[in-house]
């Protein structure tokens, strides 16, 4: 773990988004950032894994805005400085997930998607059909719904 830990003070929006998202949803996500994130004091985390997720990743470092990456344990320090995210960069906070080596990777990926929405105050999701990973995690979080959740 590295960065601003202050950032775990201030509100925090989990978001994901499913690898297949359609291209046409673009725009959602991006008038959901410009009235509910952008101006306020909202943290966004996410793995931001998929592209829609690393398109949102490059709008938060672009426009500053605070974020906190959950990454693998695994992950090159080297390709988070490329993108500016080092441990002197006030808007970030790098959290790292460390999987128990006897889980298969599909539980070690699930599991990784829970912590991104309880460690969030809400949950905002795009892309979820009945046939990717988004949706079990869905009706994971249905189950305990200790967090707002909205999809895009």
């Amino acid at each position: 773990m590295f960065g601003n830990y202050e950032l775990l003070e201030k509100p925090i929006v989990s978001f994901m988004a499913a690898s297949d998202t359609p291209e046409e949803l673009w725009q959602r996500v991006e008038r959901w950032l410009e009235s509910e994130i952008f101006g306020t004091d909202k943290a966004i985390l996410s793995h931001f894994e998929t592209p829609f997720e690393k398109r949102v990743l490059q709008l938060l470092l672009e426009r500053k805005h605070p974020l906190i990456l959950f990454t693998y344990r695994s992950t090159d320090r080297g390709s988070l400085l490329e993108l500016n995210i080092s441990p002197t960069n006030a808007q970030c906070l790098v959290l790292s997930y460390r999987p128990s080596p006897d889980a298969p990777q599909c539980k070690q990926t699930e599991n990784l998607r829970m912590a991104v929405i309880n460690l969030a105050d809400e949950f905002v999701s795009i892309g979820a059909t009945s046939d990717n990973n988004i949706l079990s995690i869905l009706d994971l979080h249905r189950k305990s719904p200790q967090k707002p959740h909205r999809m895009l």
